[in-house]
C-alpha cells in the first residue's frame, strides 16, 4: 500500500482524527500508536476507534498505521530523525534539557517500535536514536539562550573557537586557554560553566566523543588512531571515556554500525555535521 493510497484509506483519516491530531513529529506519533498497544497480547485498542471501526477493525488499522510510520521513521537520514526528535521533545511540560537527561539515562524508544520490526531495524533504531540523544544534548547546552554580557560572549566565543580547533592536541586545557586569551583558568572556568551548563572538562569530553563518533561512522581507521585525532594518547581513557557516552566501546559501536549498513536493505547512516 502506497503512501497516498494509505492516507486516503477511510481507517487512516479515522487513526488520524482520534489519535494523531495535532501530533507534528513522526516520533510523537510512532509514541502515540505504540502506547495503543497492550503490553500483555500485542493488540492493539483505542476507544475512540473501535467505537468507530470496531474491535477487530480497529487492531488491524492501527498496526498498519503504526508500521507504516515506523518505515517513515526510519526512512529519514540522521539529520532529519535529529530534527524529529527535537521537535517531539517539545511536545512535553518538562523543561527541554531535563527531558533529553532523563531520556539519556532511562531510553523510553524501544517501546516505540512495532512487533513487526526485523532485528537490524530495531538495532538501527535504538542506535540512532541513542546518538541523537547525546548530539542532541551537547548541541543544547551550546545554543541555550544566553543571558550574560558582551564581554563574556565574547570570552566564550574565543574559548570555544580555541577548543573547536585544537580540541585534538591531548595537552589542551582549561589553563591554556585560559593563558592564550589573557584570563585565569578560575575565572574562566566559572564562566565556561556559566555559560554551557558544563565544566570545562565535560564540554571538551563530550566534543571529543562526538568528533570520535564522526569518525567511526565516516571512515576506517582503527582505534589508536581514531583516539589521537580526537585528542587522547591513551586509547584506553578513550574506551571508557566513550563507554560512559555511548553505553558501549568504539570498537563494538563500529561493530554494530557495520552490521546495521550491511543488512537494513540499503539504508546508510549518514554523515553528521560538526
Amino acid at each position: 500500500m502506497g503512501r497516498e493510497e494509505l492516507e486516503d484509506s477511510d481507517f487512516v483519516g479515522v487513526i488520524w482524527r482520534e489519535t494523531l491530531k495535532g501530533i507534528f513529529s513522526t516520533l510523537g506519533r510512532l509514541r502515540a500508536l505504540a502506547n495503543c498497544r497492550r503490553t500483555e497480547t500485542g493488540q492493539y485498542h483505542h476507544t475512540g476507534v473501535a467505537r468507530i471501526l470496531g474491535m477487530q477493525s480497529a487492531d488491524r488499522a492501527l498496526r498498519v498505521v503504526h508500521e507504516f510510520v515506523w518505515e517513515e521513521w526510519l526512512s529519514g537520514s540522521l539529520e532529519q530523525q535529529q530534527a524529529d526528535l527535537f521537535l517531539h521533545i517539545q511536545d512535553f511540560e518538562e523543561d527541554t534539557e531535563a527531558v533529553l537527561n532523563a531520556w539519556s539515562s532511562l531510553p523510553p524508544f524501544p517501546s516505540f517500535i512495532p512487533d513487526s520490526a526485523t532485528t537490524e531495524q530495531r538495532t538501527l533504531f535504538t542506535s540512532n536514536l541513542s546518538v541523537l540523544l547525546a548530539l542532541l544534548r551537547n548541541q543544547y547546552c551550546m545554543h541555550r539562550p544566553l543571558t550574560f554580557s558582551a564581554d563574556e560572549r565574547s570570552i566564550l566565543g574565543q574559548s570555544l573557537q580555541l577548543l573547536r580547533a585544537r580540541y585534538a592536541e591531548p595537552a589542551l586545557s582549561l589553563y591554556s586557554l585560559g593563558k592564550e586569551i589573557g584570563m585565569s583558568e578560575r575565572h574562566l572556568g566559572r564562566l565556561f560553566k556559566k555559560c554551557t551548563g558544563q565544566n570545562f572538562r565535560q564540554y571538551l569530553r563530550e566534543f571529543r566523543i562526538d568528533k570520535a563518533i564522526k569518525l567511526l561512522l565516516e571512515s576506517a581507521h582503527d582505534m589508536k588512531t581514531i583516539a589521537g585525532m580526537v585528542g587522547y594518547s591513551d586509547p584506553s581513557y578513550f574506551s571508557r571515556d566513550f563507554r560512559d557516552r555511548m553505553g558501549c566501546t568504539p570498537a563494538e559501536f563500529r561493530a554494530k554500525v557495520g552490521t546495521l549498513r550491511n543488512g537494513s536493505k540499503g539504508r546508510q547512516l549518514s554523515a553528521i555535521s560538526g
